[in-house]
């Protein structure tokens, strides 16, 4: 009698790249599978054939795990992945979308809220005080990486008024013929201030 050996051909398994599963199955085993990333995005529209056969009634465990018992065909899973969305506040004078997407770059623009003020300072917090990272492209928008966006957040604004840019220089101890420009000139700060005497009969 000849010797005969069995293989047993494991069944194939098909699913998304965000379903954490093995790729293949052998039959009467037990399959197990769970979604990679549960705190950033949303699942919804669940369906799982064995055979082409439909599995009823997959709960999940509390560790987010569903399992598959006696498994009897090729599995076939199929879902919608859906990146959470998140509330923005933020004052008037700050422009860009109320709700912030995870994996979308966030970006808005600030501009003052009156004339003759500037911006002082841009922060954005999620509720329990930490700083969501922001940077400033070429255009002068703000950013926020779309890795960051894991929370409604709020975004801040300081306004303060500009740096004086002039101020006066006053002259003593002379006439103001003696001078050119009289006795007080504006002067630019910062920068070197020129004057220029007047000669005076008598004096060198």
């Amino acid at each position: 009698t000849p010797d005969v050996s069995v293989i047993q051909v494991p069944y194939s398994v098909t699913k998304p790249d965000f379903v954490s599963g093995n790729d293949k199955i052998l039959h009467g085993e037990t399959y197990t599978f769970s979604y990679t990333d549960t705190t950033n995005y949303t699942y919804s529209g669940l369906t799982v054939t064995v055979g082409g056969v439909a599995v009823e009634n997959l709960v999940a465990d509390e560790n987010g795990v569903y399992t598959i018992e006696n498994v009897t065909g090729a599995i076939e899973i199929t879902a919608t992945q859906t990146p959470n969305s998140y509330d923005v506040t933020k004052p008037e004078n700050v422009a860009g979308p109320n709700k912030a997407t995870y994996g979308t770059p966030y970006i808005f623009t600030v501009t003052p809220s009156a004339e003759g003020m500037v911006i002082d300072t841009v922060t954005v917090k999620y509720a329990d005080g930490s700083e969501v990272p922001c940077t400033i492209n070429d255009n002068g928008e703000y950013v926020l990486a779309g890795t960051d966006i894991t929370g409604a957040f709020t975004i801040t604004v300081t306004e303060k008024e500009p740096a004086p840019t002039k101020t006066n220089v006053t002259f003593r101890g002379i006439e103001e013929s003696e001078i050119e420009g009289g006795l007080t000139q504006e002067a630019d700060i910062g920068k070197v201030f020129t004057f220029q005497l007047n000669k005076v009969e008598g004096f060198k």
